[in-house]
């Protein structure tokens, strides 16, 4: 709590110099759930993207980081609505304020949610299953066959992103290479001592690599797999720059979607036929989402970049598909997938 108090306290003294304080409407306010804008995870990711958008186009730039209460969200929303031209809302925030957008004399860009929106907004999503996918696809074709997916807090986000590692571990799966994923929600982003042996076991218990998922937990799964020696892929944006231990990142190409989006909204500062009141999903055929293969970021030992860019071409094609949802596959070929149970 000392933590989200502090963060408060320096956002609004940062406001008055963030330039979106005149009487004319300037600029982008994005409002962020209170996993923060460091949590190299999806708070951090969408920073990155809006803050480089207003520096090349001169814009100032204002940000909230929540409590995670309604009326926080609420009040954001109200004072952003009063000196901001659009209003960027991470995925909590998203699911506060979408439905009572409208009372805002704002715009607003809903990210990470794919519900229902009114007319001065858009909400954008991102299939975390292609390239959850494409990372568990590309793990098998690497000679892995034991695998974890450890998360913090158990929501869509992370529910698709465990449901696309699944179907691309299956996919790439045979009945002589046949995969065993073992999943675990702890209830919580932050990282910590029983984060870190709760990662490790699963390490110890036989699993060769692990995606990891929300917030600031992967510096507890990097604890892990340096002990053990393991592997891990990460979400959301390139963690390469963490941990020689990840091979790759199943992440989103915020920059490039968010550009598009906020041009097309600035084009006559409100969103116009076609974007007003609707929602997408950008995928990987959009070149949307996937997972990095510049040298450093793709790691895999056995299973190079050329031969992964076949698997991708494949999933544009339609002869790999992935089907979107937060449930797990009803159906498996080769994969057997286990919940870990909860130590008492």
């Amino acid at each position: 709590m000392k933590k989200i108090a502090l963060l408060l306290v320096l956002s609004m003294l940062l406001l008055p110099l963030c330039g979106c304080g005149s009487a004319e409407k300037s600029g982008i306010a994005f409002i962020c759930s209170p996993a923060g804008v460091e949590d190299r995870y999806e708070g951090q990711a969408l920073k990155t993207a809006i803050f480089a958008y207003c520096t090349e186009k001169g814009l100032p730039y204002r940000e909230y980081i929540s409590d995670d209460s309604a009326d926080y969200f609420k009040n954001a929303a109200l004072s952003a609505a009063q000196t901001c031209d659009i209003v960027i809302c991470d995925s909590k925030a998203s699911a506060e304020l979408a439905q009572t957008g409208t009372v805002y004399q704002t715009s607003f860009l809903f990210v990470n949610y794919t519900g229902s929106v009114g007319a001065n907004g858009r909400a954008v999503a991102f299939s975390e299953e292609d390239a959850a996918f494409l990372a568990g696809y590309a793990a098998v074709c690497d000679g892995k066959r034991h695998f974890a997916f450890f998360a913090g807090e158990k929501n869509d986000m992370s529910c698709r992103y465990l449901n696309g590692f699944v179907q691309g571990i299956d996919a790439a799966s045979s009945e002589s290479a046949a995969c065993t994923v073992t999943y675990y929600f702890t209830g919580s982003d932050e990282a910590g001592d029983e984060a870190k042996a709760i990662a490790q076991s699963m390490f110890m218990d036989g699993s060769e690599i692990m995606m990891v998922a929300g917030g600031e937990i992967y510096k507890s799964a990097v604890q892990a797999a340096n002990v053990t020696k393991k592997f891990l892929i990460g979400c959301e944006m390139d963690q390469a720059g963490e941990s020689e231990r990840f091979v790759t990142t199943a992440m989103k190409e915020y920059s490039t979607v968010l550009a598009g989006e906020l041009d097309a909204f600035y084009d006559s500062k409100a969103w116009g036929a076609g974007f007003a009141g609707k929602s997408v999903v950008y995928r990987y055929s959009h070149g949307a989402v996937g997972i990095p293969t510049y040298t450093g970021a793709y790691r895999f030992a056995s299973f190079p970049a050329d031969m992964f860019a076949n698997i991708g071409e494949m999933l544009k094609a339609g002869s790999l598909t992935v089907s979107r949802g937060t449930s797990l596959p009803a159906a498996l070929q080769h994969t057997t997938v286990t919940e870990r149970a909860r130590d008492n």
